[in-house]
């Protein structure tokens, strides 16, 4: 059985990439292959099964020889235990291989992570730095984002990371509050959405200066709203309205908003302001927000208190034992949501090119 983290993942990766090879082993002439039953059967009677680890109940009622899955640490730790339990086909040696990156000190931590006296998981660690298929600029611009952070080690060094008690634990008022420049020192500036009604909805806006000398704000928040019972749009004050003055105020290129909920972002998008679907990818995000901070290219303007305030207070999760689970809490993060989503968009934006064509 091959699982993927879950079923779209299945398709658009795992599904792909074992189609690939079975082309180019031609191996594809001969098997039979029910996409119906996710099911390849082998000339010699040996069989596999294709699976998702979001769907726990469909990795039972195999008996298997080996078991191969993607991405385990991001997996619940039934659908680990349900695909472990179904080695038990008679007559082979039973077998499991996982790959995947670290995701904190969670279950996978206690399996593949911790110090082991027998031999039966063995743990072949391999940092980013070590693929030389890939292009040496792709490693430099993880190094760029991540900084010196528990997130370079994990992501790209394949450590297992305790992440203690704050999100962004280097975040400091004395390090990380400044008064910004004016606005013309930047070269972009955007907003970040965080939507919200009786809880907290948030607009911040950061400025990115491309050309920032060591010492200078690279990236700079400059203003904050964070307000509650704001609805989408209407014809009193609501965010369409907030975010119309702050585009005003400050010149804002583009909204980032939290993709929960589309019709806010189609109302923005009526009103003239140019509203697109955040990333909201939080482990990455939180990553690129952590190494602006640890490298001091990230500041915040004095007057946005909201922000601040959540930044000293935004942290993870604990289990019943006091360990952390490498899951925020979802509080105190309205703010901070906002500025991840203006930062990973700023950060995402296609350079601009210059084409010269000869005639």
């Amino acid at each position: 059985m091959m699982i993927a983290r879950s079923y779209p993942q299945l398709k658009q990766s795992m599904l792909v990439e074992l189609e690939r090879w079975g082309r180019d082993s031609r191996l594809d002439e001969v098997w039979q292959f029910n996409r119906q039953d996710m099911e390849v059967r082998l000339p010699n009677g040996s069989r596999f099964w294709l699976r998702s680890a979001d769907r726990p109940d469909s990795l039972l009622g195999a008996d298997l020889a080996w078991i191969y899955g993607d991405e385990v640490a991001l997996w619940d730790e039934a659908a680990f235990k349900y695909s472990i339990s179904r080695l038990r086909q008679p007559g082979f040696m039973h077998q499991a291989a996982f790959t995947f990156t670290p995701k904190g000190r969670n279950w996978a931590y206690d399996v593949f992570g911790r110090p082991r006296a027998d031999l039966s998981v063995e743990v072949i660690q391999a940092s980013t730095r070590d693929n030389f298929h890939l292009d040496p600029g792709f490693l430099a611009m993880l190094e760029e984002q991540y900084g010196d952070t528990p997130f370079a080690r994990q992501e790209i060094d394949g450590e297992f990371v305790s992440f203690e008690g704050l999100v962004y634990p280097c975040f400091a008022l004395g390090r990380h509050v400044r008064c910004a420049p004016d606005e013309r020192a930047f070269t972009s500036i955007v907003a970040g959405v965080d939507w919200g009604f009786t809880s907290p909805g948030a607009i911040v806006v950061v400025g990115h200066n491309e050309k920032a000398a060591a010492g200078e704000a690279e990236f700079c928040v400059l203003d904050e709203v964070y307000e509650r019972n704001i609805a989408p749009d209407g014809t009193g004050e609501c965010w369409v309205s907030i975010a119309a003055r702050l585009k005003q105020r400050w010149g804002i290129g583009a909204f980032f908003c939290d993709p929960s909920q589309p019709g806010n972002i189609d109302a923005f998008v009526r009103a003239g302001l140019r509203a697109k679907r955040a990333d909201n990818a939080i482990e990455p995000g939180i990553a690129r927000v952590s190494g602006l901070l640890a490298s001091e290219r990230l500041f915040i303007a004095p007057g946005c208190k909201n922000l601040i305030e959540e930044l000293g207070r935004y942290a993870y999760e604990t289990d019943r034992d006091g360990r952390t689970t490498g899951q925020v809490k979802k509080t105190h993060d309205h703010a901070a949501d906002a500025l991840r989503y203006a930062v990973v968009g700023l950060q995402s934006r296609q350079p601009s090119r210059a084409f010269v064509q000869a005639v």
